[in-house]
């Protein structure tokens, strides 16, 4: 006799208890930004196997393969999210379009879809204990699932080249001369009047100057979700100096900055000397040799 619960795809016992245990975290509310990272490093293994090949073609189960790979691998030199990141940096780079008052602002990733595949492909794996409050659980907690998804994207570096490069941007670092590298930033700028959150993507223009390309967005239902503390952080070259993370605080799920327990000015240093040079400079800027 076989049993009805037998599924095709294949996983380690790690896996499976990893799932489950994460999974029980985000059913009671529990769950903060490092569950919702480690099940999806979980997920982007299981889309990964070849043996779960019908999962693979969920919509957009990609794309969240892709964010899998992401909190894995933080300097991405590969998947759909920086293919489009090259494409931007490409059309920026050669063009005035993204300092036009008349561009079209848009989003790269509807966060909706992707907690619509995060669920889908949850409850395809078929190993959880029980997914029978699985679609309640996921429209509970859908907004705090989408803070964690965001604050967890912020500080990728996606490493760009491509043909041409070279003919579009100074290279002031010879050990990085055939590529550049674009940073993702967490935007609160508007967190505390529209309710908006923003992951951009810093893209070079020609003539000068970024693009804050809007990967992602979300509207907040209440400022609160924000610590204010965070809104303070010392911004550096290379990114903020003081980094945030969605954790609980009194069982409320809120964007806080982390505290290094060192002062801002070090940790600046640090950053300065050791992080990817985010700072590409268009060729239609005139450079001044050092020294002059």
């Amino acid at each position: 006799m076989t049993a009805s619960w037998i599924v095709t795809y294949k996983f380690s016992q790690q896996q499976i208890i990893g799932i489950n245990y994460h999974y029980a975290k985000l059913l009671d509310g529990s769950f903060d930004e490092d569950n919702i990272r480690l099940l999806l490093i979980h997920l982007r293994e299981f889309l990964w196997n070849p043996s779960n090949k019908s999962a693979k073609g969920l919509v957009n189960a990609k794309l969240l393969r892709e964010l899998g790979d992401s909190v894995a691998h933080t300097v991405r030199t590969e998947g759909e999210i920086r293919d489009r990141i090259v494409e931007l940096v490409r059309r920026y780079a050669r063009t005035s379009d993204a300092r036009n008052s008349e561009r079209s602002t848009f989003v790269l990733y509807d966060l909706e879809d992707i907690v619509a595949v995060f669920r889908e492909v949850l409850t395809d794996t078929g190993v959880l204990y029980s997914d029978q409050r699985i679609g309640e659980a996921f429209r509970r907690q859908s907004e705090d699932i989408k803070l964690c998804l965001i604050s967890m994207l912020h500080g990728q570096i996606f490493q760009v080249h491509y043909e041409g490069l070279s003919d579009d941007f100074y290279f002031l670092n010879a050990e990085t001369k055939e590529s550049i590298f674009i940073r993702t930033e967490l935007d609160l700028g508007h967190a505390g009047t529209i309710r908006e959150l923003r992951l951009n993507a810093l893209i070079p223009c020609d003539g000068g100057g970024t693009w804050a390309q809007c990967v992602l967005r979300h509207e907040l239902s209440d400022p609160a979700k924000i610590d204010t503390a965070a809104y303070d952080r010392t911004a550096s070259v290379e990114g903020y100096c003081e980094p945030v993370k969605a954790l609980r605080r009194d069982g409320r799920l809120v964007i806080s900055p982390i505290r290094t327990g060192v002062p801002a000015i070090e940790v600046y240093k640090i950053l300065r000397a050791v992080s990817y040079d985010t700072r590409s400079i268009s060729k239609r800027i005139t450079v001044t040799p050092a020294g002059e």
